[in-house]
């Protein structure tokens, strides 16, 4: 999930994720006076309620109502069986469908709001050296609040899966999944073969598109990368990134597999309910969930399966407290073991960033107004329907990287971000109306792994995160590299005819260093680290023979019946490129192999 800022406005007329102006904020204050509770922006007046009543059993249980869990629900929904969604979060608000927002949704009730532990090699300039990690709390999960870019990464991810012993998961066995659930509005002009039509969810690219994005795109072309189709077959280069947007408003997984599902008398979804507990029998088979629901806990059967899709945080702490997992660490917290598996919680991964912040020597007026906002409103078009600088990418190759396997090593993301708007905000005010953006290379293929571990026995708290970022020197090495290229995009011929320049006031902790060496470099990714939210890889997929492996290639939990795991967390290695797009494609694989095994 990326949280950014989308800076492509001057300083003092910004989004609210970089200065809450009251613009903003009075626009956010109308859409809720329009439409939360009553109607949808785009699909109006069909909206989840909460539910004050559910069956007592069900076929199919599904905790997490985000990304992955909305596919798969969607898809077993639209069968014969009958399926609960257990979601902590509430219905999706107006506001997450305006994409120029996204960068507001971070650090509010529909964000879990995430910290990580103390690092000892990242984000050392942070307070408690400690990573903030927004994760959606809301129907549709991290699809509701992220950057909407649709990625899927590179062939050799998924065929690396495939040789890691998971039969069925190589990028031609998958290729199909990507395809089935899209809607691409541009399939026709984008590479053939690659992209779907008749899908449930819209892709496209934003209906505006910052014009500064091009002169990126050309100064990728100075480069030497072209511009490219992401999603086709060589994903390596420049350009505009689709997304999961519709006649400009967001379209999130639950609006796209649920909402049609609504008057379904098979699905049920609770919302702001928190699952706590699975529920095994003495053979080891999962037959419910207790959740907790307005301060009561509840239980509920499934007869079939259950399905955890919590994401790559949840998961693993949901089956830790359910007594899947290390049996010395269960043992700990006066945890009875239900099945031993070492790898829950273990492998995590996420891709992680550095900003670098770029001046142009132009100014613009502000594009959000209450002009905008009321055209936006009436038509969703203009300034709102668009994420700013978010919708350009790159992916290239370091010299640590083939460029003949189309593998890219750093993607680079045009923007804002979170993490970065207080030390952007600073800049802006020594450039008074002067346009800014940041420029993030973003490690793609991290070597470090971190963990998931309790912090305690009670399932309502939240675990102990330790990404463990750079403890793996090679992962400093390449991101150095992504830096060094980002200063070469700012030095192009299509970059200077702006005044482009780039921040050099020295890192905090970095002073003693040169700047711009690599040593300085070294030192700045460690201080300044930016995450990118991708978590992923938490109860990673692959054979029974590996221990620290815990689900099988059909999404079963290793040792264990009726329960299978079906988002980012069974990544056995993250892709490379934005996490989204492979998580829907696990969701429908899931609801494949759940149709084949029950013949529905």
């Amino acid at each position: 999930m990326e949280c950014n800022c989308p800076l492509t406005v001057p300083p003092g007329e910004t989004l609210a994720g970089i200065c809450a102006g009251s613009q903003i904020l009075f626009f956010m204050a109308l859409l809720d006076s329009l439409f939360y509770d009553k109607c949808d922006i785009s699909d109006r007046c069909r909206l989840f309620k909460p539910r004050s009543y559910f069956n007592s059993f069900y076929d199919f249980v599904v905790v997490g109502g985000g990304t992955a869990g909305s596919t798969v629900a969607g898809r077993l929904a639209e069968l014969d069986a009958t399926v609960l969604v257990i979601e902590a979060g509430p219905e999706e608000p107006p506001v997450c469908q305006v994409p120029a927002l996204y960068s507001d949704l971070p650090h509010t009730e529909l964000d879990w709001q995430y910290q990580t532990e103390p690092q000892k090699l990242a984000c050392l300039n942070n307070e408690n050296q400690s990573c903030y990690w927004p994760r959606g709390k809301v129907l549709g999960g991290c699809s509701a609040i992220n950057g909407m870019v649709y990625i899927r990464g590179s062939k050799q991810d998924y065929d690396d899966w495939a040789n890691m012993g998971n039969p069925g998961w190589s990028f031609k066995e998958v290729l199909p999944y990507f395809m089935r659930s899209e809607n691409n509005a541009q399939a026709d002009i984008l590479d053939q073969g690659y992209h779907g039509r008749s899908g449930p969810l819209p892709i496209s690219f934003f209906l505006s598109q910052p014009s500064i994005g091009y002169d990126l795109v050309r100064a990728g072309k100075e480069l030497g990368y072209g511009e490219t189709d992401f999603n086709g077959r060589n994903n390596t280069g420049f350009a505009f990134a689709q997304g999961i947007v519709k006649d400009g408003h967001r379209v999130s997984l639950s609006r796209a597999f649920l909402r049609p599902q609504l008057n379904n008398p098979n699905l049920h979804v609770m919302l702001e309910s928190t699952a706590t507990k699975i529920i095994f029998d003495s053979q080891k088979r999962a037959t419910g969930v207790k959740f907790v629901y307005k301060g009561k806990e509840y239980q509920v059967d499934a007869k079939k399966e259950v399905i955890v899709s919590a994401g790559s945080i949840n998961t693993p702490n949901l089956l830790l407290h359910s007594g899947v997992g290390p049996t010395k660490e269960l043992s700990s917290f006066g945890l009875p073991t239900v099945h031993n598996l070492p790898g829950v919680g273990a492998n995590l991964q996420d891709h992680v960033s550095y900003a670098l912040t770029v001046t142009l020597n132009v100014t613009e007026e502000t594009m959000y107004n209450f002009g905008t906002a009321s055209e936006y409103i009436s038509y969703g078009t203009g300034p709102f329907s668009q994420s700013g600088l978010n919708q350009v990418d790159a992916l290239i190759n370091t010299k640590y990287a083939n460029p003949n396997d189309n593998n890219p090593d750093i993607q680079i993301i045009f923007g804002g971000f979170e993490a970065e708007c207080d030390k952007i905000s600073e800049v802006r005010e020594k450039t008074k109306n002067k346009i800014s953006f940041a420029i993030l290379p973003t490690l793609l293929r991290p070597k470090s792994r971190g963990s998931i571990r309790l912090r305690n026995n009670d399932p309502l708290s939240k675990p102990l995160l330790n990404p463990n970022y750079f403890s793996e020197p090679d992962d400093v090495d390449v991101l150095v590299e992504g830096i060094k290229f980002s200063v070469k995009i700012v030095e192009t011929e299509a970059l200077k005819k702006f005044g482009a320049t780039y921040d050099k006031t020295p890192v905090k902790g970095c002073e003693s260093f040169e700047f711009g060496s690599d040593p300085y470099w070294r030192c700045a990714v460690r201080r300044d680290t930016v995450p990118m939210y991708h978590q992923s890889s938490s109860c990673r997929m692959g054979p029974s023979t590996d221990p620290y492996n815990v689900v099988d290639s059909k999404l079963c939990v290793h040792g264990l019946e009726g329960l299978r795991i079906a988002d980012t967390s069974i990544m056995p290695s993250i892709v490379s490129g934005n996490t989204m797009a492979a998580a829907i494609m696990i969701g429908e694989k899931a609801a494949d192999f759940i149709k084949a095994k029950y013949a529905l």
